[in-house]
Formats: C-alpha cells, sequence, structure tokens
C-alpha cells in the first residue's frame, strides 16, 4: 500500500485515512488524549474529497462528545451487537420451521 498512497489515488486516501483513524483509537489506550487528534481526523476527512469521508467528519462531528468519551473510558457496544445478532438468526430460524 505504500507505493498507492503516492499515486494520489481515491483509494489510498481513504486507506490512509481509515489507519489514521485506526491509530487513534489504539494509541487511546495508551493513555493519550483522543480529542485533538480526533478533531484533526475529522479536519483532514473533510477536506479530503471523498463523500463517505466527508459524510463521516460531518458525523463524528456531531456526536464528538459522545466518541471521545467512549475512547476514553474504553465503552464498546461490541456485546450488545453480538447479542443482537444471536437473537435475529434464533429469531429467523423460529420463522423458517
Amino acid at each position: 500500500m505504500h507505493w498507492l498512497t503516492h499515486l494520489n489515488l481515491k483509494a489510498a486516501r481513504a486507506w490512509r485515512l481509515k489507519e489514521a483513524l485506526r491509530s487513534l483509537f489504539e494509541t487511546a489506550k495508551d493513555g493519550h488524549d483522543p480529542e485533538p487528534r480526533l478533531k484533526r481526523r475529522v479536519s483532514w476527512a473533510r477536506r479530503c474529497r471523498l463523500d463517505p469521508f466527508n459524510r463521516l467528519g460531518a458525523t463524528v462531528r456531531n456526536h464528538l462528545h459522545g466518541i471521545v468519551n467512549s475512547v476514553r473510558l474504553g465503552l464498546s457496544n461490541g456485546m450488545a451487537e453480538t447479542i443482537n445478532s444471536k437473537v435475529q438468526a434464533a429469531s429467523a430460524t423460529i420463522l423458517r420451521l
């Protein structure tokens, strides 16, 4: 992927933004304050001229406080989503019977 970043392709820009956001969440676990870095990433996403990232930037900006608190506290809805998917699968199975 390194050589793609120098070609200025949309896919390369999208990949770099995705990786930058991923690294933000990884470094937040180390005690770094995520808010200033998240604001910079949102600014980058809004300027990147890729519609999905423009929308993502707007969404993150609108929910910044909650996202920052979630990252700071290490909270996730992953367990709830796991339970929900199992309930949905069970419901689908029952309905097929």
